[in-house]
């Protein structure tokens, strides 16, 4: 089944300022990312270049019949710190790498201290990719980060579906709390997810994080505390049906979260969602909302851009 939300059934007195601006900052970040990434690869491949003839022969193996490239391999590898054997955690995260390591024919030990020499060149070669850039790394603390990652995104389809899901709440919300709390909410969100990060998943398990998709569920989360009977209007797939209906807030609510907690309790090893964050943001939406409806009087109330009362 699939629920695409298009728009909220609220009257837009005018424009909403910061919901465009944030649909606009990630299409502008996601082409310099798009652009960065060719200059990316090639000054990978003239790095790979300068290794060793052995050096390289063990690159081309391990990213052999893969899609990424060996810079990648060395970002993934210095995640871990200088361990001095491949952790159990780099294992989990990058089984066809641990396989590979397995099955050539010299020792995993030697294996592992070599790629970590290669990072080590690769680190101070200064090579970093604009995505590795914004996104969120773990455990590291980096405010930056943790609201430059809610900019970036992995893919045309991230993208794609996390602006047409912020556009359909975000637009009725900032009508609703105004422009300056939501440019605070969002800030929270972001911060708040990236905190929750940190100890929703182990070291080596998930690594970065990057996307929008925590602030959309906060978004989400706001109008159903304040608003639960929004009508969403939604784009519904099931099987051979597709039809645009108006859904209730409360019923987004429901399906989006209880999703997100099943899939985080049964998560498959090639799942990249970080449902963290999508739990984060609806809970920092939900709070944000509920208190911001008790303290309405009735008049503030009656003058939204919505009826509370039907």
């Amino acid at each position: 089944m699939l629920l695409i939300p298009l728009h909220a059934h609220a009257e837009l007195g005018k424009r909403p300022l910061v919901t465009m601006i944030v649909c606009v900052i990630c299409v502008l970040v996601f082409f310099a990312q798009y652009v960065s990434r060719d200059r990316h690869d090639a000054r990978c491949s003239q790095f790979i270049k300068t290794l060793s003839a052995e050096d390289k022969q063990i690159v081309d193996l391990l990213i052999d019949g893969n899609e990424y490239s060996g810079c990648y391999l060395f970002e993934r590898v210095s995640a871990y710190g200088g361990q001095s054997f491949p952790p159990a955690e780099f294992r989990h995260a990058e089984p066809d790498i641990a396989q590979i390591l397995k099955s050539i024919d010299v020792s995993e030990q030697v294996l592992w201290d070599k790629l970590l020499l290669m990072t080590e060149k690769h680190d101070k070669a200064g090579i970093s990719s604009l995505d590795d850039t914004l996104s969120y790394h773990y455990s590291s603390w980096n405010i930056f980060q943790m609201i430059s990652s809610i900019f970036a995104h992995a893919n045309f389809e991230h993208i794609f579906f996390n602006l047409v899901f912020f556009w359909a709440f975000g637009c009725a919300v900032e009508m609703l709390i105004g422009s300056r709390w939501m440019i605070i909410l969002i800030i929270a969100a972001a911060i708040f997810e990236s905190v929750i990060f940190n100890y929703a998943y182990q070291r080596g398990f998930a690594n970065t994080t990057l996307g929008l998709s925590g602030v959309c569920m906060c978004m989400m989360g706001v109008l159903f505390a304040i608003y639960p009977k929004a009508r969403i209007k939604t784009f519904f797939w099931f099987l051979n049906v597709v039809r645009v209906v108006p859904i209730p807030a409360y019923w987004f609510a429901i399906w989006y979260v209880g999703w997100d907690i099943y899939d985080a309790r049964h998560m498959a090893p090639d799942d990249n969602t970080n449902h963290s964050a999508h739990l984060s943001g609806a809970f920092v939406g939900a709070v944000f909302g509920l208190f911001y409806r008790l303290n309405l009087t009735d008049r503030e109330a009656r003058e939204k851009p919505v009826d509370f009362y039907d």
